[in-house]
Protein backbone atom coordinates (compact mmCIF):
# COMPACT_ATOMS: atom_id res chain seq x y z
CA UNK A 1 0.00 0.00 0.00
CA UNK A 2 1.33 3.58 -0.62
CA UNK A 3 0.36 6.31 0.97
CA UNK A 4 1.41 9.91 -0.77
CA UNK A 5 0.88 13.32 1.73
CA UNK A 6 1.79 16.49 -0.17
CA UNK A 7 0.97 20.13 -0.22
CA UNK A 8 1.79 23.01 1.85
CA UNK A 9 -0.09 22.71 5.08
CA UNK A 10 2.81 20.99 6.86
CA UNK A 11 0.80 20.96 10.15
CA UNK A 12 -2.04 19.45 8.37
CA UNK A 13 0.00 16.87 6.77
CA UNK A 14 2.34 16.04 9.68
CA UNK A 15 -0.92 15.26 11.72
CA UNK A 16 -1.87 13.03 8.97
CA UNK A 17 0.85 11.53 8.77
CA UNK A 18 1.05 10.67 13.22
CA UNK A 19 -3.06 9.27 12.54
CA UNK A 20 -1.45 6.65 9.82
CA UNK A 21 1.42 5.89 11.87
CA UNK A 22 -1.02 5.21 15.03
CA UNK A 23 -3.50 2.59 12.49
CA UNK A 24 -0.85 0.82 12.60
CA UNK A 25 1.09 0.05 16.10
CA UNK A 26 2.75 -3.32 15.35
CA UNK A 27 4.19 -2.38 12.51
CA UNK A 28 8.24 -1.83 12.68
CA UNK A 29 8.60 2.12 11.62
CA UNK A 30 11.61 2.73 8.78
CA UNK A 31 12.58 6.12 8.06
CA UNK A 32 14.33 7.23 4.90
CA UNK A 33 15.03 11.08 4.64
CA UNK A 34 15.79 12.94 1.31
CA UNK A 35 19.39 12.11 2.19
CA UNK A 36 18.97 8.60 1.61
CA UNK A 37 19.31 7.01 -1.69
CA UNK A 38 16.75 4.70 -3.59
CA UNK A 39 19.11 1.73 -3.88
CA UNK A 40 18.57 2.11 0.59
CA UNK A 41 14.88 1.73 0.23
CA UNK A 42 15.09 -0.93 -2.11
CA UNK A 43 17.62 -3.08 0.41
CA UNK A 44 15.08 -1.88 3.00
CA UNK A 45 12.14 -3.29 0.86
CA UNK A 46 13.42 -6.17 -0.70
CA UNK A 47 15.64 -7.16 1.81
CA UNK A 48 15.40 -10.42 4.36
CA UNK A 49 12.80 -9.79 7.33
CA UNK A 50 14.57 -12.41 10.04
CA UNK A 51 12.41 -11.56 12.56
CA UNK A 52 9.24 -11.31 10.33
CA UNK A 53 8.07 -8.29 11.50
CA UNK A 54 5.38 -6.22 9.50
CA UNK A 55 7.47 -2.79 8.36
CA UNK A 56 6.05 0.63 7.66
CA UNK A 57 8.28 2.63 5.71
CA UNK A 58 8.01 6.89 5.93
CA UNK A 59 9.80 8.25 3.09
CA UNK A 60 10.17 12.08 3.56
CA UNK A 61 10.86 14.19 0.37
CA UNK A 62 11.82 11.36 -1.74
CA UNK A 63 9.41 12.43 -4.86
CA UNK A 64 9.66 16.13 -4.76
CA UNK A 65 13.78 15.68 -3.98
CA UNK A 66 14.12 13.43 -7.17
CA UNK A 67 15.19 10.38 -5.28
CA UNK A 68 12.38 8.53 -6.82
CA UNK A 69 9.57 8.11 -9.31
CA UNK A 70 6.09 6.58 -7.43
CA UNK A 71 6.11 3.92 -10.45
CA UNK A 72 9.50 2.96 -9.56
CA UNK A 73 8.17 2.62 -5.94
CA UNK A 74 5.28 0.68 -7.34
CA UNK A 75 7.28 -2.18 -8.70
CA UNK A 76 9.07 -2.57 -5.29
CA UNK A 77 6.68 -2.52 -2.53
CA UNK A 78 5.77 -6.27 -1.94
CA UNK A 79 3.86 -6.42 0.49
CA UNK A 80 4.72 -3.27 2.95
CA UNK A 81 3.13 -0.27 3.23
CA UNK A 82 5.19 2.81 2.38
CA UNK A 83 4.22 6.54 3.52
CA UNK A 84 5.56 9.40 1.27
CA UNK A 85 5.44 12.59 2.74
CA UNK A 86 5.83 15.22 0.98
CA UNK A 87 6.76 19.02 2.22
CA UNK A 88 5.33 20.59 -0.73
CA UNK A 89 2.79 20.51 -3.42
CA UNK A 90 3.51 17.79 -6.29
CA UNK A 91 2.50 18.08 -10.04
CA UNK A 92 0.52 15.72 -11.73
CA UNK A 93 3.03 14.05 -13.26
CA UNK A 94 4.43 13.80 -10.40
CA UNK A 95 1.66 11.83 -8.97
CA UNK A 96 0.91 9.53 -11.82
CA UNK A 97 0.14 6.09 -11.33
CA UNK A 98 -0.66 2.94 -12.73
CA UNK A 99 -2.58 1.55 -9.71
CA UNK A 100 -4.80 2.92 -6.92
CA UNK A 101 -2.21 4.20 -4.48
CA UNK A 102 -4.08 6.91 -1.73
CA UNK A 103 -3.31 10.47 -2.36
CA UNK A 104 -3.94 13.60 0.18
CA UNK A 105 -2.94 16.65 -0.93
CA UNK A 106 -3.22 19.91 2.44
CA UNK A 107 -3.70 23.09 0.79
CA UNK A 108 -3.28 26.22 2.86
CA UNK A 109 -5.86 28.17 3.26
CA UNK A 110 -5.91 31.74 0.60
CA UNK A 111 -6.24 34.09 3.66
CA UNK A 112 -2.73 32.38 4.71
CA UNK A 113 -1.35 33.32 1.45
CA UNK A 114 -3.36 36.75 1.26
CA UNK A 115 -1.64 37.70 4.43
CA UNK A 116 1.86 36.27 3.88
CA UNK A 117 1.67 37.91 0.42
CA UNK A 118 0.02 41.52 2.13
CA UNK A 119 2.98 42.09 4.26
CA UNK A 120 5.08 45.77 3.33
CA UNK A 121 5.89 48.81 5.49
CA UNK A 122 3.26 50.95 6.24
CA UNK A 123 0.36 48.53 5.14
CA UNK A 124 -2.42 47.87 7.79
CA UNK A 125 -3.36 44.81 5.43
CA UNK A 126 -2.00 42.22 7.41
CA UNK A 127 -3.48 43.02 10.14
CA UNK A 128 -6.64 42.61 8.73
CA UNK A 129 -5.81 39.09 6.96
CA UNK A 130 -4.46 37.30 10.15
CA UNK A 131 -7.78 37.97 11.76
CA UNK A 132 -9.85 36.43 9.07
CA UNK A 133 -7.38 33.38 9.74
CA UNK A 134 -9.18 31.16 11.18
CA UNK A 135 -6.85 27.88 12.22
CA UNK A 136 -3.52 30.25 13.54
CA UNK A 137 -1.54 27.14 14.22
CA UNK A 138 1.21 27.33 11.62
CA UNK A 139 1.06 31.41 10.79
CA UNK A 140 4.55 31.54 12.68
CA UNK A 141 6.08 29.10 10.88
CA UNK A 142 5.17 30.30 7.15
CA UNK A 143 5.90 33.90 8.22
CA UNK A 144 9.37 33.28 9.36
CA UNK A 145 9.69 31.13 6.07
CA UNK A 146 8.69 34.14 4.13
CA UNK A 147 10.55 36.32 6.17
CA UNK A 148 13.41 34.31 5.59
CA UNK A 149 13.15 34.24 1.78
CA UNK A 150 12.61 38.27 1.91
CA UNK A 151 15.83 38.14 3.12
CA UNK A 152 17.61 36.23 0.23
CA UNK A 153 15.71 37.93 -2.24
CA UNK A 154 16.89 41.44 -0.76
CA UNK A 155 20.13 39.62 -0.27
CA UNK A 156 20.18 39.15 -4.40
CA UNK A 157 21.11 35.52 -4.56
CA UNK A 158 19.48 33.56 -7.21
CA UNK A 159 16.40 31.19 -7.15
CA UNK A 160 18.69 27.83 -6.78
CA UNK A 161 20.82 29.33 -4.62
CA UNK A 162 17.57 29.78 -2.40
CA UNK A 163 16.14 26.40 -2.76
CA UNK A 164 19.37 24.85 -2.06
CA UNK A 165 19.63 26.68 1.00
CA UNK A 166 15.50 26.31 2.26
CA UNK A 167 16.08 22.80 0.87
CA UNK A 168 12.69 23.42 -1.10
CA UNK A 169 11.33 24.13 -4.77
CA UNK A 170 10.53 27.29 -5.01
CA UNK A 171 8.75 28.22 -8.36
CA UNK A 172 9.90 31.11 -11.05
CA UNK A 173 6.71 32.66 -10.32
CA UNK A 174 6.62 32.49 -6.71
CA UNK A 175 10.36 33.54 -6.51
CA UNK A 176 9.41 36.42 -8.81
CA UNK A 177 6.66 37.25 -6.19
CA UNK A 178 9.38 37.48 -3.29
CA UNK A 179 11.96 39.59 -5.02
CA UNK A 180 9.04 42.15 -5.86
CA UNK A 181 7.73 42.25 -1.63
CA UNK A 182 11.21 42.55 -1.08
CA UNK A 183 11.96 46.00 -2.56
CA UNK A 184 9.84 47.83 -0.24
CA UNK A 185 11.72 46.70 2.54
CA UNK A 186 15.30 48.00 4.15
CA UNK A 187 17.43 44.59 4.76
CA UNK A 188 18.00 45.29 8.39
CA UNK A 189 13.79 45.63 9.28
CA UNK A 190 13.76 41.97 7.60
CA UNK A 191 16.94 40.73 9.96
CA UNK A 192 14.86 42.64 12.82
CA UNK A 193 11.59 41.10 12.10
CA UNK A 194 13.45 37.10 11.82
CA UNK A 195 15.27 37.83 14.88
CA UNK A 196 12.33 39.00 16.10
CA UNK A 197 9.97 35.94 15.69
CA UNK A 198 13.10 33.27 16.28
CA UNK A 199 13.08 35.07 19.61
CA UNK A 200 9.15 34.80 20.13
CA UNK A 201 9.12 31.01 19.08
CA UNK A 202 11.81 30.45 22.37
CA UNK A 203 9.89 32.29 24.83
CA UNK A 204 6.68 30.21 24.02
CA UNK A 205 8.91 27.23 24.27
CA UNK A 206 10.71 28.32 27.44
CA UNK A 207 6.95 29.41 28.99
CA UNK A 208 8.00 32.89 29.46
CA UNK A 209 4.96 34.25 27.52
CA UNK A 210 1.08 33.35 28.01
CA UNK A 211 0.23 34.78 24.76
CA UNK A 212 -0.93 33.30 21.73
CA UNK A 213 1.09 33.43 18.52
CA UNK A 214 -1.24 35.84 16.74
CA UNK A 215 -1.41 38.66 19.65
CA UNK A 216 2.44 38.64 19.15
CA UNK A 217 2.74 38.17 15.53
CA UNK A 218 0.52 41.23 15.49
CA UNK A 219 2.60 43.49 18.19
CA UNK A 220 5.87 42.37 15.29
CA UNK A 221 4.09 43.67 12.59
CA UNK A 222 2.94 47.06 14.36
CA UNK A 223 6.36 47.54 15.44
CA UNK A 224 7.99 47.08 12.29
CA UNK A 225 5.35 47.55 9.51
CA UNK A 226 4.30 50.93 11.33
CA UNK A 227 1.22 51.02 9.85
CA UNK A 228 -0.69 54.35 8.66
CA UNK A 229 -3.74 53.53 10.79
CA UNK A 230 -4.74 51.18 13.37
CA UNK A 231 -7.22 48.78 13.70
CA UNK A 232 -9.95 48.80 16.15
Amino acid sequence: MIYILHGQDLSASYSHLQFLLKKYPSHNKVHFSREHSLEQLQNAILGPNFFNENELIICQNFISGKKAKVNQLEKIVADKIIILWEEEKLTAAQLKSSREISILEFKLPATLFQFLDSISPKSISPLIYIRKINDKTAVSWHLVYRILLLILAKEDLPRDSVEAITKKAVAPWQWQKIVSQAKSFQLTTLYQMYNSLLMIDLMKKQGKTEADDASLIELLLIKYLKPVQMLQ
